[in-house]
């Protein structure tokens, strides 16, 4: 799953609970079936100087070479893709059952057959990309304000703009 043109700055640093990697574990891992959630490079082999993401410039702006931090530095969105796999576990239902025990007379037993799932992850994708969504609108929220979409819409549109201006009567110069 990604979620793109994200801006940088979103989320925390100075607690576990700020942090935008640390509420998409918390809630992906709170859908049933979830087993594994890796955001970023899936490939666990590379060395830390193979992992880490270059500085470029690119079309006059300042670019990652890779994205292999998945988006996410330190708790904060890095303004790259934010970039999800999630693992899920197999579906329960199974065509040649498993042995069991039957509860009533304590003797190995199979399973019984009792409903056809077929696959989970055609519905599970829109609960993840509306988890995500969420995460990061709270987030948004949390940095910007929430007192109208407009104010909100403006200083989530401004924030990397030099000199931008909160609402509060100051600039801020970067």
């Amino acid at each position: 799953m990604i979620a793109k043109n994200v801006i940088p700055g979103i989320g925390g640093y100075s607690s576990i609970f700020e942090r935008i990697d640390s509420k998409i574990g918390k809630l992906f891992m709170a859908i049933p079936s979830v087993k594994g959630v890796i955001i970023g490079n899936e490939d666990f082999s590379l060395t830390g100087k193979q992992y880490h993401d270059e500085f470029i410039i690119e079309n006059n702006e300042i670019k990652r070479k890779s994205n292999n931090a998945g988006g996410i530095e330190a708790g904060l969105t890095n303004g790259e893709n934010i970039e999800i796999t999630v693992y899920l576990k197999p579906i329960p239902t199974l065509g040649s059952p498993l042995n069991s025990i039957d509860l009533k007379t304590f003797k190995e037993n199979s399973a019984p057959y009792i409903r056809s799932d077929v696959t989970v992850i055609p519905s599970s994708l829109v609960i993840f990309e509306n988890a995500l969504a969420l995460i990061l609108m709270e987030s948004i929220i949390e940095r910007f304000g929430n007192d109208n979409m407009s104010e909100l819409k403006r200083r989530y549109h401004s924030a990397n703009i030099f000199n931008w201006n909160d609402g509060f009567g100051e600039n801020h110069d970067r």
